[in-house]
């Protein structure tokens, strides 16, 4: 920010014919008044100064428009479009909040991972304060916001969601939701995104993966950063919760370019039915996003569970 302080006239005649070096060049050649600035407003710029000892303390309260350029960014680990088993037709739905009692300006990035189609919209809309945006089918939307994804086919990925103009990502809310139709309605699951400084930095543990006749667990991990962050190596280890049968394996490197998602893979290959998985990022200066889904094949629903830690 730069801005120009003013003082009172009264003062500035002082210094100037009573006090030295300032008494020997003569009275200022623009006073408050004349100049452009101060009549566009610089009076709110005005110096409060009280004499102190053998010179002046001078005070002024500045009031600056909280984060008035300053984007909060929250991750939808995966928006998509594509078809799935027995005719269903998947889509994700966004719920895009303000909290905050200001309007916000919502952007977009869109990272495919399938499909193809990335891009980046800045200010796709304003959301008033207290405010709630659903969007009704999320890569329909980003297509005609005027990101060049396919209009068929598999299409998807990771979404950025970019608010601006609010004072803290707590004032802002998204929520996916990623459903088929059936009968009774609509089936699926939803998952909330994860704010940027709010993803994993440290080792992170994830319990209670399985692998039976009925459920198995899948795991997805998100490399958060942007270009310049470069890549992350993930290290993941698999730990049986079987106490009478204690084993643990450890699963090939992962390298993540920036906002990448590793495929998802099957998590406990012995057929135990319960197993930990302990991961963390090679590069800890990156952050990362851990994503748990767990799979009944009986009946085709899925559960997403997102971890994170500062």
């Amino acid at each position: 920010m730069t801005a120009q302080l003013y003082f009172p006239e009264t003062l500035s005649s002082t210094i100037y014919t009573t006090i030295s070096p300032y008494i020997t060049r003569g009275t200022k050649d623009t006073s408050n008044t004349g100049d452009g600035i101060y009549r566009s407003g610089g009076d709110q710029l005005l110096v409060s100064v009280q004499p102190d000892g053998s010179g002046y303390v001078g005070t002024i309260t500045l009031s600056i428009a909280a984060n008035a350029a300053t984007e909060f960014v929250s991750w939808v680990p995966v928006v998509l479009s594509l078809s799935g088993a027995a005719g269903s037709v998947y889509t994700s739905e966004l719920a895009i909040t303000n909290r905050a009692a200001t309007a916000a300006t919502v952007g977009f990035s869109y990272t495919a991972s399938s499909g193809g189609g990335s891009g980046s919209v800045s200010s796709a809309l304003v959301l008033p304060a207290g405010q709630q945006q659903i969007v009704s089918n999320a890569i329909e939307y980003l297509r005609s916001a005027g990101i060049a994804i396919p209009n068929s086919g598999a299409r998807v990925g990771v979404l950025a969601v970019r608010f601006s103009g609010i004072s803290a990502i707590a004032e802002s809310s998204v929520i996916a939701r990623t459903t088929t139709a059936v009968p009774e309605g609509r089936a699926g699951l939803a998952y909330p995104a994860v704010a940027s400084q709010n993803a994993l930095t440290t080792t992170a543990y994830l319990c209670g993966l399985r692998h039976n006749a009925t459920d198995r667990s899948n795991v997805a991990f998100q490399n958060l950063g942007g270009s310049s962050d470069g890549n992350i190596v993930i290290r993941a280890t698999v730990v049986s919760g079987d106490l009478a049968a204690p084993t643990s394996f450890a699963l090939p490197d992962v390298t993540l370019g920036p906002r990448r998602v590793f495929p998802i893979f099957r998590s406990a290959r012995n057929g135990r039915s319960r197993q930990w998985l302990c991961a963390r990022g090679a590069n800890q200066r990156q952050r990362t996003l851990l994503c748990l889904w767990r799979h009944q094949r009986r009946v085709e629903l899925r559960w997403l569970l997102c971890l994170s830690g500062g």
